[in-house]
């Protein structure tokens, strides 16, 4: 009897060991299942959040087709751990400040340009039964130093003999060349600046680039019959003395190699000797573009940039213009030359352009600076480098 007693209570203790054992086991195999659909979701949320900046970096912020509506991203299928892993890219307006509406639409909470953006991937394991949401605040920067753009809109190391007309428009301030050699070799060259006595009242006004410049809405400052005024700064010795990388870094923001990296890590370095103007044009161009070599444009051009989204043009050459087409605007944002600019044609500049050269002019160009393109308040400022925000990653 009393060995039936204990066989029966060995029995049962196996029996509640083997069932501890059991549930232990199915636990274990519960809690790792919920690690690894916990695990999916957030490689999912992450390769969402990877694409989602790669693609706000490629594009100087979430609107690819510059319609002024943030795009609606799908991740691709090939981004993703497996065929049945899902994700969803949220690309949302997350400035605090109601008050910024930058296309003037009313609305401020969705417009591509009400910077900065908070970029939000949601993740979901391949049974939708974990979730997982990580957020990453994002901004587009200028390649102009925080110090600001100078307020000349042209900059040159030098100046050479030119038979050309220089038509140069400054409506904001009394600058309008700023150059390290003679500028009355200029020629022919004439300069406008704001009229105190009857200043601009709206934006086109400050901007007008068509044709002789409104009298009433300038001073001719300084002219080939007139001789200079203070509008001009000549014979810098700062600019004649400063090596090419010093001139480069001291009016844009990174130096040659990173800046050129950038434009690479974006698809917009491009090989001068077999580019065209209009190759640009149908890329679709935006933000900071890089242009390799000696590069020659002539005749009738199409606009490069636009006011909300300003393009940063990088010559790591000598830049020739030539032509006679039709007037109109062929930059709009900053142009910097490498090398020397010789300029023919009737090239028209809105914004401003600085050489790191010398400056020969047998033409009739046109620069009008702008100086809302380079703060940024129209858009997107010139250059469009795009970066995260530090401390804003957050997965909860």
């Amino acid at each position: 009897m009393s060995t039936l007693v204990i066989v029966v209570l060995l029995l049962f203790l196996a029996t509640m060991v083997t069932l501890y054992t059991a549930t232990t086991s199915v636990r274990e195999q519960q809690v790792s299942a919920n690690q690894y659909r916990a695990d999916q979701a957030l490689s999912a949320a992450n390769a969402g959040l990877d694409f989602a900046y790669a693609y706000y970096e490629k594009n100087a912020g979430p609107d690819a087709d510059m319609d002024g509506v943030v795009d609606a991203l799908v991740v691709p299928t090939g981004l993703l751990l497996g065929e049945n892993l899902q994700v969803s890219t949220v690309v949302t307006y997350t400035d605090g400040d109601p008050t910024v509406d930058r296309n003037g639409d009313g609305d401020p909470t969705n417009d591509a340009l009400d910077r900065p953006h908070t970029i939000t991937a949601q993740g979901f394991s391949d049974d939708s039964s974990a979730t997982r949401t990580i957020s990453i605040e994002v901004d587009v920067f200028s390649v102009i130093p925080p110090s600001g753009f100078p307020g000349f809109p042209l900059v040159a190391k030098s100046i050479s003999a030119s038979g050309g007309n220089f038509s140069i428009i400054n409506r904001f301030s009394n600058a309008t060349i700023w150059t390290g050699g003679d500028s009355t070799t200029l020629g022919s060259a004439e300069t406008y600046i704001w009229n105190p006595m009857d200043p601009p009242v709206t934006r086109e006004d400050y901007i007008d680039i068509s044709g002789s410049p409104d009298p009433n809405l300038v001073l001719h400052a300084s002219y080939s019959q007139g001789g200079l005024n203070s509008d001009v700064m000549e014979g810098d010795d700062n600019l004649t003395n400063m090596t090419p990388d010093e001139f480069f870094q001291n009016f844009l923001v990174e130096d040659r190699a990173t800046l050129k990296a950038f434009a690479e890590s974006i698809g917009q370095v491009y090989d001068a000797s077999t580019t065209s103007w209009d190759d640009l044009i149908n890329d679709g161009v935006k933000g900071l573009v890089w242009m390799d070599g000696n590069w020659s444009e002539s005749g009738s051009l199409s606009t490069l940039g636009t006011e909300q989204n300003p393009i940063t043009l990088i010559v790591d050459g000598n830049f020739t213009t030539s032509g006679t087409g039709p007037g109109g605007i062929e930059v709009i944002g900053l142009v910097y030359v490498a090398g020397d600019w010789d300029s023919g044609g009737n090239f028209e500049i809105q914004g401003g352009i600085i050489v790191e050269g010398e400056v020969d002019n047998s033409g009739t160009p046109t620069i009008v600076f702008d100086e809302a393109l380079f703060d940024g308040s129209l858009g997107n400022p010139p250059g469009g480098l795009a970066a995260t925000l530090v401390g804003t990653w957050r997965d909860w």
